[in-house]
C-alpha cells in the first residue's frame, strides 16, 4: 500500500491519492480535490527521496498560490533555477515633444498607470485589452487637460 502512495505522489496524481486514502482511511474525514492537490504538492516538497525536478515543480506550484513551501532551504536556489518565477509587467513612458505639454504627458501617464493597476486587480492581464485601455485612458486624460484638442491621433 505504501508503494502505491509513493507512485501516486511521484506521478502527481491527486485523484489516485484520494482514492487510496478513502480506501485505507475510510473512517477519517475525506478531503476535496482542491485540498488533495495542495496536500500532494506539500508532500512532494517534503519527500527527500523524490527527484529534484518533481520537488521543484511542486515548490513553484505552492509559491504561485501563496502557500508556504516546506522545501528545505539548501535546495531552494537550485529549484528556483529549474522553475523560475515569471513576472508580468507593463512599461509606460509618455513624452511630450513640446516642453509646454510635459505636465499633460505626466498626467496621462499617471492615469494610465492607475488604469493598468485596476485591470490587474481584477486579474485582467490580456495584453491587447491592457494596451487598448492605456490608449483610451491616454486620450481621455489629454482631453481632460486640453479640451478636445489632443497632442496627436491615437491609432
Amino acid at each position: 500500500m505504501q508503494s502505491d502512495y509513493y507512485r501516486a505522489l511521484e506521478a502527481g496524481d491527486s485523484k489516485e491519492l484520494r482514492r487510496l486514502w478513502s480506501h485505507s482511511h475510510s473512517h477519517l474525514p475525506q478531503v476535496s480535490e482542491k485540498e488533495a492537490e495542495k496536500m500532494l504538492h506539500l508532500a512532494r516538497c517534503g519527500t527527500g527521496t523524490l527527484p529534484l525536478k518533481l520537488r521543484a515543480y511542486s515548490h513553484r506550484w505552492l509559491v504561485e498560490r501563496n502557500i508556504p513551501s516546506p522545501l528545505p532551504d539548501e535546495i531552494r536556489p537550485e529549484c528556483e533555477r529549474l522553475y523560475p518565477r515569471i513576472a508580468d509587467s507593463v512599461a509606460l513612458c509618455f513624452r511630450a515633444s513640446n516642453p509646454a505639454f510635459k505636465e499633460v504627458a505626466a498626467y496621462a501617464q499617471h492615469k494610465a498607470s492607475l488604469a493598468v493597476e485596476e485591470m490587474w486587480a481584477e486579474n485582467d492581464k490580456d495584453p491587447l485589452r491592457v494596451r487598448n485601455r492605456i490608449k483610451e485612458v491616454k486620450l481621455q486624460s489629454e482631453r481632460e487637460m486640453l479640451g478636445h484638442y489632443t497632442l496627436r491621433k491615437v491609432t
